[in-house]
């Protein structure tokens, strides 16, 4: 597991690294300085190193602190800027989900885990990869039973002039 913070130049090079290989699970806390709801998340947010450490060793999880303004000046893909604050995003393989639960150290480890084991049954495929199966509006008990000899209606009849396949 990586852990960045945005005080550090060399570890925001490494977040653009990391955040344009595709298989990086990057999670990422975006505030603004002075803003209250970011300080109050902010110090729950960064025990997330301490928790996480003791479980997971896996080089491909990045978690983040970006403040804002260093945001503008990084060049992250389809990365688009927040309009409230704070806003925890989670990107891997090209998707980006907001985070939208409680602000507490508990729900932060519960998502991170949810989303990490989400992927791991999932594999790397994404939605636009994974292979949908037509289903039928009929069952085939109903379609041994249309007599292309005599079809009733519409539908029966392009089914058989288009779909149906010879029975030997």
């Amino acid at each position: 597991m990586v852990f960045l913070k945005s005080h550090n130049d060399n570890d925001m090079n490494a977040l653009q690294k990391y955040f344009k290989a595709s298989q990086a699970h990057n999670f990422i806390l975006i505030f603004m300085e002075g803003c209250g709801p970011c300080n109050d998340t902010r110090p729950e947010w960064s025990k997330l190193e301490n928790v996480l450490n003791k479980h997971t060793s896996d080089k491909d999880v990045v978690i983040a602190d970006v403040e804002t303004q260093k945001l503008q000046d990084m060049d992250l893909p389809g990365f688009e800027k927040p309009t409230s604050f704070p806003t925890i995003v989670y990107v891997h393989n090209g998707t980006r989900e907001e985070y939208t639960g409680e602000r507490n150290i508990d729900s932060f480890v519960n998502w991170i885990n949810s989303k990490l084991r989400q992927n791991k049954k999932g594999g790397n495929k994404t939605k636009k990869q994974t292979k949908t199966k037509k289903h039928s509006k009929w069952s085939a008990k109903y379609k041994r039973s249309i007599n292309c000899n005599r079809p009733k209606g519409f539908s029966q009849k392009q089914y058989c002039k288009y779909s149906r396949k010879k029975i030997v």
